[in-house]
């Protein structure tokens, strides 16, 4: 059974930010959607809104008139929901598996790297709607000029967010490949950098003579990766931009270069590029103003989970805060992050005046009692970190110390880390 013939499907893990985007998408079809998820959450209910029937729990829902059942690939096969689409013969499809179908429909523009996807996505999505290109949009955060992380297009391009992890891009059916950099991450699948470097050939592979890499030839990972492509290399790192990007920081004007090549291609004006450009809004979770303290403090929120990230976020806020204090609550996401990056992480941490330290978000993980938030303290200026036994207690350790107007606190990592940034405001 293929997407296309599907009249109702099934989604578990339906309030993640692929999948809930997916779930609009086939409304759009005229696909009937339901699913489930462990907890409710904003985009669950948003959902709801639309008439989607979501379940917040873990037992069975899926039913016999059901075509087929699209699973976050976080959701192992004795899901009960899994096991009752086995046994009624309804067709499984991961939510890679299921995205890359409907890319066959589009000319497909899938932005990957390990940093910067959904920025450069977003712009890039930016600049051909006000171009008027009208294209489809699935994007792993919310764009806040739309509120969403899917945007429905009339138009034959559909620009996704393609992601490495267990190498879930191969399912796309690119017609750009995007490459913002690539890293070592995702040290929980990939063995390493050149097991990366290996699957992202693997992926440019997927290109034919008619393709185009978008990337910066100047980067030598990333180089070592196109040199053998078929298809044509378009190297970001040579546009100027007439404008600077609607967001700080290097790593941003970056994203930016990357997004202007890909509108170059499609005949977009410089003018038009730079106008979107410098009016971009930013993403859910990425250098996010979420308000001010009582103090006059401003409390801004960022999704950076890998060193890199931390490094280049922190970076930007020193150069913003100037001679005023900034303050990180840093939440490690996964163990086997923490274990193999710890050392940098205190390193870039102390970019920052103040440190506080969550516990480990563990999300896909099991507990680890050997990995922990201390070691990454433990390479910290002790007069500078702070060890925090939860949310509540991260948000009582940031009421104690004296910030005033102008000052900077930042909430940073992959879990939910920015609910105490809303607390806070």
């Amino acid at each position: 059974m293929s997407i296309e013939e599907s009249k109702k499907i099934y989604c578990i893990g339906i309030g993640g930010v692929g999948l809930s985007a997916l779930a609009q998408l086939l409304i759009d079809k005229g696909i009937s959607v339901s699913g489930s998820d462990r907890e409710a959450s904003p985009v669950t209910k948003m959902l709801e809104s639309m008439g989607v029937e979501v379940y917040i729990d873990e037992e069975v829902h899926i039913d016999e008139d059901c075509d087929i059942c699209v699973f976050s690939i976080a959701i192992d096969e004795n899901h009960p929901d899994r096991i009752r689409a086995r046994e009624l013969g309804i067709t499984e499809m991961t939510y890679p598996e299921a995205l890359g179908e409907i890319s066959k429909e589009y000319y497909t523009i899938a932005v990957s790297g390990t940093h910067g996807k959904t920025t450069t996505t977003g712009m890039i999505a930016d600049i051909l709607i006000d171009a008027g290109l009208e294209p489809t949009v699935v994007v792993g955060s919310m764009l806040k000029k739309y509120s969403s992380n899917y945007i429905k297009g009339s138009g034959e391009i559909l620009i996704v967010e393609a992601c490495e992890y267990r190498k879930s891009f191969m399912n796309l059916n690119p017609d750009m490949i995007v490459i913002t950099n690539i890293d070592e991450d995702h040290l929980d699948f990939y063995k390493d950098l050149n097991d990366i470097k290996s699957s992202f050939k693997e992926f440019v592979g997927k290109l034919d003579q008619k393709g185009t890499v978008v990337c910066n030839f100047c980067d030598d990972v990333v180089a070592s990766v196109v040199d053998e492509t078929f298809a044509n290399i378009e190297d970001y790192s040579l546009v100027s931009l007439a404008k600077n990007p609607g967001v700080p920081g290097e790593h941003n004007i970056q994203n930016a270069k990357a997004a202007a090549a890909v509108a170059k291609l499609l005949s977009v004006g410089e003018k038009d590029i730079g106008d979107s450009i410098s009016n971009f809004e930013s993403t859910w979770r990425r250098l996010e103003e979420k308000g001010k303290m009582d103090s006059g403090t401003v409390v801004i929120d960022d999704y950076a989970h890998h060193p890199t990230e931390v490094r280049a976020t922190l970076n930007t806020l020193r150069e913003i805060v100037g001679e005023y204090k900034l303050v990180v609550v840093f939440q490690p996401h996964l163990y086997s992050r923490t274990k193999i990056f710890y050392k940098d992480f205190a390193k870039y941490l102390d970019i920052a005046d103040k440190i506080i330290l969550l516990p480990i978000y563990a999300a896909r993980e099991k507990e680890d009692n050997d990995v922990n938030s201390e070691m990454i303290a433990d390479l910290i200026d002790p007069e500078k970190v702070y060890l925090a036994e939860n949310l509540e207690d991260g948000v009582n350790k940031i009421k104690e110390l004296d910030l005033k107007e102008n000052d900077i606190v930042v909430t940073m990592g992959a879990g939910d880390v920015y609910t105490i940034g809303e607390r806070l405001v």
